[in-house]
């Protein structure tokens, strides 16, 4: 048995928690949208009634913002991701508490698996009865709302993909009260008529379409058509939804294996093309990094530094020099990455460059405790199992520089919210 549980309007809710002034206010959250203007990322449910969606931007946005100027007060807000990264590790925390194996899913949203527990689930018989499962589910909620001051909703089933459409059941009809315990075959199929395949979350429009062409409109109907006329019209992906539809798991990933690849990419401004301000945007980048090591317990044995020139520099054609440089041993630490990757820059550096970009690479990652050795290596144990996975995986970061903003690597948020639970300055005081 799983839970998913799914917070809507995530940013929403977290400038809400310590402003009651944006409380049944029409507001979004914008960010630049690369060109000077604005982008919508987030909307407030009343904001949404006025045609202010996610993803508007541009002459667009600022037209429907000033025709709607006179009509009703839109606030706008600067995207704060420290205050909604934090609330949602407490959120991920006060899960950990529930139930003893909780996987992350985004930001917003983290699954439960449940087995293990000592939970009835409903008979079938009799509908009307309450099982402990929703009971659970309403526990879930009442806990996150008390301890977090965030609102989710709460769906149960036997596999991943049916708990995640129960999740997107409890937020759609009211009559679940937030929860959704799809736990038996006649809580399913009660609901799979009313829910085309396109709200399914992993099908895609394009994968809709195909589904549509065979006649294959709702939940209900992807689930019981046959699996090979499924694979067919579309892909394996969708087949092995439609597969934990009916209610069977699929084969489980490894989540032992260690990722192959971990990037972040990010688009921000700089303003002077100096050598401290380049130094401070690595800083933040190992900083960064560090971190991601800490959370995927790994250490690192390889560090690189990279500088591009601006690409339509009109002083001298584009030159992307790098350098990597071994650590004396793995290490999670940013002290040390830092030490190394300065030393990296230092070499690198040249005064009268136009610098566009600036990335660091962390390459060589293992688990904590357990070293990869050299093929000719004097301290192999030989009781260590030789078929162990090695260092597949790669820390990334890529900071792009421009001449724009106070701070070298931050993006301009003129409008931003306090930081209530990160920064002691910002912690709210009664008076």
């Amino acid at each position: 048995m799983f839970a998913v549980i799914h917070c809507p309007e995530f940013y929403i809710q977290c400038e809400r928690l310590f402003r009651p002034d944006l409380r049944s206010q029409a507001f979004v959250i914008a960010s630049n949208d690369g060109q000077g203007g604005l982008r919508i990322i987030a909307s407030s449910a009343e904001a949404q009634t006025l045609a202010l969606t996610p993803g508007l931007q541009g002459a667009e946005l600022t037209d429907m913002l000033n025709s709607l100027a006179n009509v009703k007060e839109i606030k706008i807000c600067s995207p704060n991701y420290e205050l909604y990264g934090d609330i949602s590790e407490r959120f991920i925390k006060s899960l950990a508490l529930l139930a003893p194996n909780v996987t992350p899913c985004d930001i917003n949203e983290a699954s439960l698996d449940l087995r293990g527990l000592k939970l009835d689930t409903l008979d079938p018989r009799h509908p009307g009865a309450i099982s402990s499962v929703h009971c659970f589910g309403k526990k879930i909620r009442c806990t996150l709302s008390q301890w977090t001051g965030i609102s989710a909703f709460v769906g149960v089933a036997p596999t991943k993909t049916l708990a995640k459409l129960a999740s997107h059941a409890a937020q759609k009809f009211d009559h679940y009260d937030g929860v959704a315990d799809l736990s038996s075959r006649h809580q399913q199929h009660r609901i799979f008529d009313q829910i085309p395949v396109s709200e399914i979350y992993g099908v895609s429009v394009k994968a809709a379409r195909k589904l549509s062409a065979i006649n294959i409109h709702t939940a209900l109907e992807l689930s019981t058509a046959p699996k090979a006329q499924i694979r067919r019209a579309s892909s394996v992906v969708i087949e092995r939804i439609a597969i934990e539809l009916s209610g069977l798991r699929c084969r489980e990933s490894n989540t032992n294996i260690t990722k192959q690849n971990v990037v972040s990419n990010k688009q921000e401004h700089i303003e002077a093309q100096t050598f401290v301000s380049i130094k401070q945007a690595l800083v933040e980048q190992v900083t960064q990094a560090s971190q991601q090591l800490n959370r995927l317990d790994n250490t690192c044995t390889t560090v690189s530094v990279s500088l591009t020139t601006a690409p339509l520099s009109q002083r001298a054609a584009q030159i992307q020099n790098g350098l990597t440089l071994d650590l004396s041993k793995p290490s999670d630490s940013a002290a040390t990455i830092q030490k190394l990757a300065t030393q990296l820059l230092e070499s690198l550096w040249h005064k009268n460059a136009e610098y566009y970009s600036i990335e660091l690479n962390l390459d060589g990652l293992n688990p904590k405790g357990r070293p990869q050795f050299s093929l000719f290596s004097d301290s192999i144990n030989p009781s260590l199992e030789l078929n162990r996975p090695g260092p597949l995986e790669t820390i990334r970061f890529e900071t792009y520089l421009s001449h724009a903003s106070d701070r070298p690597w931050q993006d301009k948020r003129s409008l931003l919210s306090p930081s209530f639970t990160t920064k002691w300055a910002d912690i709210p005081r009664v008076s």
